[in-house]
């Protein structure tokens, strides 16, 4: 069967939280402790239920729900009837402190009706004008998205209201994969595909599908997203608009360091805004050009985020870094949420470039990166750069690599593959030839400066090739900043 999909997505943000016991039972739903020990090993239901992300979902609209809310915007997507809740504050980096709700771990919640139960789940029941008793032709594949809070190493996972199967074999409590924290205190996203839920109000409470800790430790959600697809309605997939590629960047540059005791080398951000100038030329919307001058890590995540929420898949997305080295590692502490950041942005043309010393160290992050991406360093994990400083008399001012490699952008000369635009990969290699010409005439002829290098351990004199540009580079076709080129 040819398959076009009409997608719609429902984002739903937790209000609060109807926590299992305390509650009544449901009209032919077992209690809720005696269904909790009969559910099977989720390896049983693997062909229903995925952990993994599927194929992503085009938005076709949302509605919003989050707990720090505290309250219903009259929709009626959502229905909560338990009265043990148990709401936390939560410090979440960019986002700063936002409520959650923690389930119970076998614990007794403090309860408005004064039950005493024990209380290990979250319950969730979608409106029934929106998804209820999904008929099997239908064919459709929903996806839920939890954001918990990753601490300690326990497990959780869902259990759903199915067509069959499950603990009862008529598709109630229908367990998902099994999640498992790794204790990294930040906040994740996990992803559970369903292609066989009935969504019948069956799960204790009249719920669709309900959180289960599973006794061996407490889980803190912040959100959970609800999305489908189904093969209905070929006509509106085939009418849907299409999706331009769009360019999205973040231009962060140091200058600065005053405030940490290093060496400050202000040349008035000349790099950024030649990086700048050289995408609104390619095409971009200047709106879409984030310029981070002296940034920090707080900043810089944020800035990750707006990536992350701005960019698709389709899209291209650059981040440039000009800073010292040791500025990223001693004081941004790169090594502990670099990777994770970016690996989170969803497109599929990611472009680093590090134009620094030591740049192929900020490129390892990167290369156990599941998802297509380019990774640039102008010089190698253990080779010092150079930005040339006005009082200097060179002829370059700023970073040598960056000043080469937009140059070689707009030169068609360096279409190497005749294909009529000059890509980021042919670009890269034009100006790590012309760097390391620039440095071994101008910097390495100057015993002050090659001492520099020395005292390094840098031996440029007796390596020709010094410094080496590094491409980690995934893509596995072309890169372009013109945006023309996708069209």
């Amino acid at each position: 069967m040819t398959r076009n999909w009409w997608e719609s997505v429902l984002l739903l943000f937790i209000i609060s939280c109807f926590l299992l016991n305390g509650c009544k039972t449901a009209p032919g739903v077992e209690n809720s402790e005696t269904a909790s020990q009969q559910i099977p090993d989720e390896k049983q239901t693997e062909e229903q239920s995925s952990a993994e992300v599927s194929q992503p979902f085009i938005q076709a609209g949302q509605l919003v729900f989050d707990m720090d809310q505290h309250g219903d915007d009259g929709l009626g997507i959502l229905f909560f009837q338990d009265s043990d809740v148990e709401e936390i504050l939560i410090n979440r980096d960019s986002t700063g402190e936002v409520w959650c709700s923690r389930t119970g771990n076998g614990r007794v919640l403090p309860s408005s009706d004064g039950n005493s139960e024990a209380d290990s789940y979250i319950r969730f029941n979608i409106d029934d004008s929106i998804l209820y008793q999904i008929p099997e032709s239908m064919e459709m594949e929903i996806q839920i998205e939890i954001e918990y809070l990753d601490e300690g190493y326990d497990t959780f996972r869902l259990e759903y209201d199915a067509h069959a199967g499950g603990p009862n074999g008529d598709g109630t409590y229908s367990p998902t994969e099994m999640i498992t924290k790794t204790d990294s205190g930040e906040f994740k996203t996990a992803v559970f595909t369903l292609s066989d839920a009935y969504f019948g109000t069956r799960i204790q409470d009249n719920a669709d599908f309900r959180l289960d800790d599973l006794k061996d430790g407490p889980e803190t959600i912040w959100r959970v997203t609800v999305k489908w697809k189904t093969v209905d309605d070929a006509e509106i997939s085939e009418s849907a608009p299409p999706n331009p590629v769009e360019g999205w960047a973040v231009l962060a540059v140091k200058e600065d360091y005053t405030e940490v005791g290093k060496h400050s080398n202000p040349t008035d951000y000349i790099d950024l805004g030649r990086m700048r100038d050289t995408l609104i030329n390619s095409g971009w919307d200047p709106d879409h050009i984030l310029e981070s001058r002296e940034f920090d890590r707080d900043s810089l995540q944020a800035d990750l985020d707006w990536l992350e929420v701005s960019a698709d898949e389709n899209d291209v997305v650059v981040l440039y870094l000009s800073a010292h080295s040791t500025y990223l590692i001693q004081n941004l502490n790169w090594d502990d949420f670099f990777s994770e950041e970016w690996e989170q942005i969803p497109s599929h043309k990611r472009l680093l470039i590090a134009d620094l010393c030591n740049g192929g160290y900020f490129t390892y992050p990167t290369n156990n990166d599941p998802n297509p991406h380019l990774s640039i360093a102008s010089a190698d994990h253990d080779e010092l750069t150079w930005k040339c400083e006005e009082q200097e008399g060179l002829p370059i001012i700023g970073m040598i690599f960056t000043k080469y490699f937009v140059d070689a952008l707009k030169d068609l000369n360096y279409d190497t593959d005749g294909d009529g635009y000059v890509s980021v990969q042919e670009a890269a290699l034009i100006a790590e030839e012309q760097q390391r010409t620039f440095m071994h005439e101008y910097i390495f002829s100057n015993p002050d400066y090659l001492k520099a290098f020395e005292n390094y351990g840098n031996f440029p004199n007796s390596d020709p090739t010094f410094p080496d540009v590094i491409l980690d580079d995934t893509i596995g076709e072309p890169l372009y900043l013109v945006l023309d080129a996708y069209q």
